[in-house]
């Protein structure tokens, strides 16, 4: 062995025995995707394995509990400042929203057929008043937009309408162009409750007309596992108004919509962080829940189609067998 390999050889296994498992701190950028730290912490497959072979080597191990404490802490700490930047724009002018130009609504196209709609961002009239806004619900939605990349409308400005009130309307007519342009398959219209109500959630579904039981479940499944205990079905806002997004998406749609009516003590990230992470986490992981729903129902309607047209195939190769034999 020459001098420099002899001289590379104890250079490198130096560095070897002071060598330390480096960690990544990821803070995602506004309009971003916030990863679970469940999921993902930040460190590539490479470095992972690196950390297995040097916890084999010094059996050194870490217990979980002391690190937890701190990711979560740190995770609220981000979704607040996320949250707040992403409700900023609904609040100016006292939550009247921008009052520049005449654009009403905004619309972000995603890559799954679920459609999340926030029609009450904003300050909103319903006949001769002006009704005030479901603070959070704006940010809420930009929030599972960019954790699920669903499709996302919601209302930019205070304008002449109320959109889960009116019959058709601007906003309703665009949602229902919208949802048939992108394949819209389910439509989720979030809405916030007063804190005083006594349920955590209300999922209207005009009695299960608009909702079948298997999405409602999944949906109940998922915000109970994440604290949400009290969730009800059509207990005060049922949707049954032909003017709500939900009964208007499921009469012009023909597809499955629920209107979420979420308890004002779940959308206060400034005073109840965690609160607000547990509305997030459930209606992140029901959404994921429901785009397997709907890709299951998808291929269902498509062996149905082809087993339709077989038969027809199969019935008029009948019929002209026999026409040919008269």
């Amino acid at each position: 062995m020459s001098l420099h390999e002899q001289e590379y050889k104890e250079c490198e296994s130096e560095i070897r025995e002071k060598e330390q498992p480096e960690t990544h701190e990821h803070k995602p950028e506004l309009g971003a995707r916030v990863q679970d730290h469940e999921d993902a912490q930040g460190i590539d497959n490479q470095t992972r394995e690196h950390e297995h072979e040097l916890e084999s080597q010094t059996q050194e191990h870490v217990p979980d509990q002391t690190i937890e404490p701190q990711e979560h802490e740190l995770e609220h700490a981000q979704l607040l400042q996320w949250a707040e930047a992403l409700e900023a724009p609904f609040a100016l002018n006292d939550y009247n929203g921008s009052v520049m130009g005449d654009i009403v609504f905004a619309y972000q196209s995603g890559s799954c057929p679920i459609l999340i709609s926030c029609p009450h961002t904003v300050n909103h009239r319903r006949g001769d008043w002006v009704k005030e806004m479901d603070e959070y619900t704006g940010a809420l939605g930009l929030i599972l937009k960019s954790l699920t990349d669903c499709h996302l409308m919601f209302t930019t400005k205070l304008y002449d309408e109320d959109p889960n009130f009116v019959e058709g309307g601007v906003y309703k007519s665009e949602l229902v162009r919208l949802s048939k342009k992108h394949g819209i398959r389910f439509v989720i219209d979030l809405h916030g409750a007063s804190s005083t109500r006594e349920f955590d959630i209300d999922l209207g579904s005009r009695y299960g007309k608009t909702l079948r039981e298997p999405a409602a479940n999944i949906i109940t499944e998922q915000l109970r596992k994440h604290g949400l205990s009290d969730v009800r079905s059509n207990d005060t806002f049922a949707a049954t108004s032909p003017g709500t997004v939900t009964a208007h998406t499921a009469r012009h749609l023909k597809i499955q919509a629920v209107q979420i009516e979420i308890n004002g003590k779940y959308r206060s990230p400034r005073t109840d962080i965690e609160s607000f992470f547990r509305i997030v986490k459930g209606l992140t992981q029901a959404i994921e829940c429901i785009k397997e729903d709907v890709r299951q129902n998808e291929r269902q309607k498509q062996r149905i189609i082809r087993s339709e047209r077989c038969a027809s195939a199969g019935h008029r190769r009948r019929n002209i067998h026999f026409r040919a034999r008269w």
